[in-house]
């Protein structure tokens, strides 16, 4: 049978076609309008606020029963005062009298007279303080009334050798010394040639260890000529401020010396892993490794990673090759890894380097033409029980006792996660070479004080802030997740589709992969998207 169609005038085959397109035109279009709907997306940027400032950075000092001087008790950023106490100054001569009776009410005390009649230390009860003091504003015979501030000592320790301790200042710890001097309840483990025991300016800071060379318990130097292992316990902890030979980073520590190393130089990995095993079972905190091999080993590794879940922090030398790639146990991704700079700030030629390198550290370097441009520590040897001497050294071996004697620092004050550690003196370095990490100074240059939060770049909590996790969840398609983490300035960005969204927010500062006691947590509920928004997180102490 013949098609009529074909046979149908040109304005009726016309209509013909238009009736059999236009439904596929309103189709299509109607199924592009469905796809832009579920593809359409707005931009969400939100910035995460941690309320509690406790956060992991606590910044108070650790006080001992051994501790021999004063301390500041507070970063000095931060002024610190009584609370009940005041000074407070008159425009014009008063009594003591008229003090009590017009101005506190006899509700106070005048503890001092400062100047002349005029300015004086008063006391005021907690309970009515705030009170007192808007009526004592108001008095025209007063000028002014502030806390009466605490000051602090600016520490420079008189060791007649500090000043040619370059690498000391580059890492500013004269600023760090003003609060943080170390702690006498943490212990490095020294694992080297044996240390001078009866060094007098080690001697006091020195706990028992183990010899395994000699399989006994005297891990006592007998290279007569250098001691390596006491150039380096000297960096960690030498004792400060005792008008003697030189400052260590540490006024306050314990170092463990275990003797690995012969008197040649040299020693095997199963002294090196049993030495690891013997520190972490005897209390160490620390392990400061100023050597390296270049062979990979199962057993090291395993030593090591036992030593990390044990919360112990372990740190070794990148190598003195002045080649890539830097050097085993440093190599390893759960130690930290030191390069070595010297006094320009500059990679020293003898470095090793690579992309396994977490850090730099002074280590000195001699073909810098300044003075003095390596190490000085404690060294030498004994003869007849009386000499000993202060020796000049360089090499990475220097520059990885300088970490490990700041970790200590951190130690003291409660910062004890070994991988958060590695990742908090990463994101705190001076950032030296190319732009961010790179191969020849890891994330740059130790600092101190950034990790501590005695510097305001970069702010407070920032660390925390950048290892959040976001999660953001539709409402209708409750399996359906959207994941991101912040900056360290807590700002995050999402990508949402419209309709109803929760975000919530979590820092789990264990990292146990769990939301438990001492994380932070916060959520945003039934989260409208109908166009680009921004919004804020507060974060608070998770308590399950």
């Amino acid at each position: 049978m013949k098609n009529k169609n074909l046979h149908a005038k040109p304005d009726q085959r016309l209509i013909v076609l238009l009736i059999l397109i236009i439904p596929l035109i309103l189709s299509a279009c109607s199924n592009h309008n469905v796809m832009n709907s579920q593809q359409q997306q707005y931009l969400i940027t939100g910035q995460l606020r941690i309320i509690d400032s406790a956060a992991i950075h606590r910044q108070e000092p650790v006080t001992t029963t051994s501790q021999q001087i004063a301390i500041n008790t507070l970063p000095l950023e931060t002024p610190s005062f009584n609370p009940e106490e005041y000074i407070i100054k008159f425009n014009q001569a008063v009594s003591v009298d008229y003090i009590k009776r017009e101005i506190l009410r006899n509700k106070g005390q005048v503890m001092q007279e400062i100047s002349n009649g005029t300015i004086f230390k008063i006391k005021l009860p907690t309970s009515n303080s705030s009170y007192l003091i808007d009526s004592i504003q108001d008095n025209s015979l007063i000028s002014y009334i502030e806390p009466d501030y605490l000051v602090f000592i600016q520490t420079v320790p008189n060791d007649p050798e500090y000043y040619r301790q370059w690498n000391l200042e580059l890492l500013a710890l004269s600023k760090t010394w003003n609060s943080y001097r170390g702690s006498a309840d943490v212990i490095v483990a020294v694992l080297d040639t044996g240390i001078l025991d009866k060094h007098p300016d080690l001697q006091g800071n020195i706990i028992a260890g183990y010899d395994f060379i000699d399989h006994d318990h005297k891990p006592i130097d007998t290279d007569p000529e250098f001691s390596h292992g006491t150039h380096v316990a000297g960096i960690i902890g030498a004792l400060t401020n005792n008008q003697l030979g030189v400052a260590g980073i540490n006024w306050q520590v314990k170092i463990m010396p275990v003797r690995i190393i012969g008197p040649d130089g040299s020693g095997n990995y199963s002294n090196l892993i049993a030495g690891i095993y013997w520190a972490v079972d005897h209390g160490a905190n620390i392990i400061n490794l100023s050597l390296a091999g270049t062979a990979n080993s199962s057993s090291l590794k395993e030593a090591i990673e036992h030593a990390i879940k044990q919360g112990v922090t372990v740190v070794a030398a990148a190598g003195n090759n002045g080649t890539t790639p830097i050097l085993y146990p440093a190599r390893y991704p759960e130690v930290i890894s030191v390069g070595a700079v010297g006094p320009t700030s500059r990679r020293a030629y003898y470095s090793n380097y690579g992309p396994n390198l977490d850090l730099v550290a002074p280590g000195g370097d001699d073909s810098v033409y300044s003075f003095p441009n390596t190490i000085l520590s404690t060294a030498g040897y004994l003869e007849q029980g009386q000499k000993h001497q202060y020796t000049w050294a360089q090499g990475t071996s220097m520059a990885t006792p300088h970490v490990s004697g700041l970790i200590a620092l951190l130690y003291s004050v409660g910062i004890n996660d070994p991988l958060y550690i590695q990742e908090l003196l990463k994101s705190t370095a001076d950032d030296l070479g190319q732009p961010g990490t790179d191969q020849e100074y890891g994330a740059g240059l130790i600092n101190i004080n950034r990790a501590l939060n005695l510097e305001d770049n970069p702010p407070e909590n920032a660390l925390l802030l950048s290892q959040s996790g976001i999660i953001a969840r539709k409402q209708d398609q409750p399996t359906k997740e959207v994941l991101t983490s912040s900056d360290q300035q807590g700002k995050f960005s999402l990508q949402l589709t419209p309709g109803y969204w929760s975000i919530s927010a979590q820092i789990d500062t264990n990292k146990n992969n769990q939301l438990d006691q001492g994380d932070y947590y916060g959520k945003v509920e039934e989260l409208l998207v109908e166009g680009n928004r921004n919004l804020i997180i507060d974060l608070k102490p998770y308590h399950p």
